[in-house]
């Protein structure tokens, strides 16, 4: 999409700088002009002269047009969701491109596909996760290839692969929650985290709610937008956050949520000021005291933590220390913040950056979105800090929703309703959950067993 930038001339003048997306995917120069209509208009006829070239391939480039290159026209021109299109390209240029590159598009054979996601990547030490990742993001270019007469078929079609067994879907009971709902550092995240497991919201979808997204007289919710992380190549302004009108799904919905989170959310938005189509939950009311919201300890307070456990080599290690976080494996509060100055530093020599200078300028990202990574941090330490005999990840609060409504007996398409799932399969995943909680076999060994040890 053809934008404008606005630079300043000489003389105090303003100059305007129009940019089009050129077949590549990236954005170009379309020149410098007097007036932002005239630099806009430039910009767009650019573009539109840009997708008739690429309409307009010949039967030659067809034939002779390599994977490598025919990849920047497959990313600059599919149909496909921004965040998707990322994943699709970083997996393409590590794992296809380096092999096969260089082969056309016409003439790669299925055979050299296969042997490429059955044995090169396996001999490179590539997961059977990203393999099969590899393999939607060929069948997707090569399918389009396929529809756009450079082949005569997508050779990636029918190849099978190994699956990979689904993760255990780790639920929280309530006291567990609760601990983990106190060790939070602030009013933000508590809102933020009672929402969650209230609504069984995705945290795409959290972070996208307006105050217009409540009815607060009713109780009542709407789900109707969701907000993905992209790098700069994949936005259409080159943002950081691209936010879509619609869910994962692509439906909206709307549902009842319990009065004590409706009364929560109100009075946070009342609290911070929120006003009619901001986030409720702007990034600056979580990192605006640091990544986990805590005061820093003092070297005096350091200090008087002492050292850690003794380890089999008989040696201590004073908290705070690199000997403390990364040889004792210490994540008290004073070797943590060691690890954070450590990585703060770090990056500060790589890059010549301050602290104060990564802001959301730099980013060249004007919203106030709330980042996966922020709130992860925030999330992990106070799951650290509650100590839960398993990791407890915040997208886990959207599974410990469904099931404990499952097991208070509430039908599962309401339930699928809630978590706006495409179909009920997705939903009864939670079943099993409680099937495996299940203590009635447990209890009856223990009756037929009692006490013997």
């Amino acid at each position: 999409m053809a934008y404008v930038n606005k630079r300043p001339g000489k003389n105090g003048t303003e100059r305007f700088t129009g940019l089009y997306k050129a077949m590549d995917g990236t954005y170009k120069s379309a020149g410098t002009f007097d007036t932002e209509e005239r630099a806009l208009e430039i910009a767009q006829a650019a573009e539109r002269h840009a997708r008739l070239q690429l309409a307009e391939t010949s039967p030659a480039d067809r034939a002779t047009v390599t994977l490598a290159t025919y990849m920047e026209v497959f990313l600059s021109t599919a149909d496909i969701e921004a965040n998707s299109k990322e994943t699709y390209a970083r997996h393409l240029t590590l794992h296809v491109i380096p092999y096969v590159g260089k082969q056309r598009v016409a003439e790669v054979s299925r055979e050299t596909i296969h042997r490429l996601l059955t044995v090169v990547l396996k001999e490179e030490g590539a997961s059977q996760t990203t393999i099969l990742h590899t393999r939607t993001a060929l069948s997707a270019m090569l399918q389009m290839a396929w529809d756009n007469g450079y082949r005569k078929d997508n050779p990636v079609r029918g190849i099978k692969l190994k699956g990979v067994p689904a993760k255990p879907i780790v639920v929280a009971t309530r006291d567990q929650f609760l601990r983990v709902y106190n060790a939070l550092p602030h009013q933000p995240a508590k809102v933020l985290a009672r929402l969650g497991v209230s609504s069984g919201a995705r945290l795409c979808e959290l972070i996208s709610f307006i105050p217009e997204d409540f009815d607060f007289d009713v109780d009542m919710l709407a789900v109707r937008r969701s907000t993905v992380e992209v790098t700069a190549r994949y936005h259409p302004t080159g943002d950081r956050f691209l936010t879509r009108e619609y869910t994962k799904n692509g439906e909206h919905r709307r549902f009842k949520v319990d009065h004590a989170v409706s009364v929560m959310v109100r009075e946070h938005i009342a609290l911070h000021g929120i006003g009619p189509g901001q986030v409720i939950f702007p990034v600056r009311l979580f990192a605006s005291t640091g990544a986990a919201g805590r005061d820093r300890l003092t070297q005096e307070e350091i200090d008087a933590l002492g050292f850690t456990g003794e380890l089999p080599n008989g040696r201590l290690y004073q908290h705070g220390t690199l000997g403390g976080y990364v040889t004792a494996k210490c994540r008290c509060r004073g070797c943590k913040q060691w690890s954070a100055d450590y990585a703060r530093d770090r990056k500060r020599r790589r890059t010549g950056r301050s602290a104060r200078e990564w802001s959301p300028a730099w980013r060249n990202d004007p919203t106030e979105y709330l980042g996966a990574d922020v709130w992860r941090r925030i999330w992990n330490t106070a799951v650290d800090d509650a100590g839960l005999p398993f990791p407890y990840t915040p997208y886990q609060v959207r599974h410990t929703h469904a099931s404990w409504l499952i097991d208070q007996g509430v039908d599962l398409a309401r339930v699928q309703y809630r978590l706006g799932h495409g179909d009920l399969q997705a939903t009864t995943r939670y079943v099993k959950i409680l099937d495996e909680e299940d203590p009635k076999a447990a209890d009856v060994m223990s009756a037929i067993l009692g006490e013997v040890a």
